[in-house]
């Protein structure tokens, strides 16, 4: 774990995790508050590094110091259920590979309801060469420089508080990575994650125009069409706030041709529809948009509903 002033967050994830893991690992990149002191009544082992903005370069620090035969990496704003970690345990005393992938929730602090998911490689053998390679958005990779990408191990989930914080936390997260995604993009311009990453950092802060340009970049450069589709309706949106509707409307089209799946792409449809009083044709898409996996997707077609008189 690498920590900054999380004295808020820890004093509600670490007792969690205390009672359930070996031991934590925490790297303190440089807190005045009482993060380090609340660790250490936790019980972990912590350790100074400066932060040179570089994400990877703390979570390998980390690494160094840990002693036990699997690693999960989380952060302070990351919680797992005391019953899920039981579960982890079992399934690893017989686990074979060194790398499995497990769900991360993005909730609401401090509900465990999802607004959304992904899966990330955030458990792995320690000892068998694993690092973690980019500035931001980390990642592990084996010891032949291969990105890591392992079985889901569907037992166990992570639940993640930190994209649901005060405006002015916020605010200030996104322009720090921002800056970083930036940085790391002027080495590796053809980095579709980071153009991605970047586009989706620039739309939370509200720069819809520059979104726009960094999302197309993602959608040109992902030609295997893993993320274009959920790209395609974020640059939907983008056009939406921007008021311009024909391309919002045509970039909802395009995610949908994408991936018929894309079911997120009918909230843009039906808000268009909405704006021009088609209001029979808007419930019909907003109907659709609620069969989303994700909730965040079902209470926006939700509050859009209201609207409907």
């Amino acid at each position: 774990m690498i920590v900054k002033n999380e004295e808020e967050m820890l004093s509600k994830t670490l007792p969690v995790l205390s009672s359930v893991v070996d031991e934590i690992i925490l790297v303190d990149t440089g807190s005045s508050d009482r993060t380090i002191e609340i660790a250490k009544e936790c019980g972990a082992r912590v350790f100074n590094f400066p932060w040179i903005n570089d994400f990877s370069a703390a979570r390998n620090e980390s690494l160094k110091h840990a002693k036990g035969e699997w690693i999960i990496w989380i952060d302070a704003d990351e919680m797992i259920k005391t019953e899920e970690f039981e579960d982890l345990k079992k399934f690893l005393a017989e686990a074979k590979a060194d790398a499995y992938n497990i769900k991360i929730c993005e909730c609401e602090p401090p509900s465990f309801i999802p607004c959304n998911f992904y899966f990330r490689p955030k458990i792995f053998r320690n000892g068998r060469g694993i690092h973690f390679e980019r500035p931001i958005n980390e990642h592990p990779f084996d010891a032949d420089g291969k990105a890591i990408n392992g079985d889901l191990v569907s037992s166990v989930s992570t639940y993640h508080w930190g994209g649901h914080l005060a405006e002015k936390a916020m605010e200030k997260k996104w322009n720090r990575n921002i800056n970083l995604l930036v940085n790391m993009l002027e080495g590796n311009a053809s980095d579709k994650h980071g153009h991605f990453l970047l586009a989706n950092n620039l739309r939370q802060a509200g720069r819809y125009e520059e979104a726009v340009a960094e999302y197309e970049k993602a959608i040109a450069l992902d030609t295997e069409k893993q993320f274009a589709a959920a790209a395609a309706v974020k640059l939907g949106w983008c056009f939406y706030n921007l008021k311009r509707a024909k391309e919002a409307y045509r970039a909802a089209l395009r995610a949908l041709e994408l991936d018929q799946n894309e079911v997120a792409a009918y909230n843009i449809l039906g808000a268009i529809a909405l704006a021009c009083k088609k209001n029979k044709e808007a419930l019909e898409m907003f109907k659709k948009a609620e069969t989303s996996e994700f909730a965040e997707e079902r209470e926006t077609a939700k509050s859009f509903k209201e609207k409907i008189s």
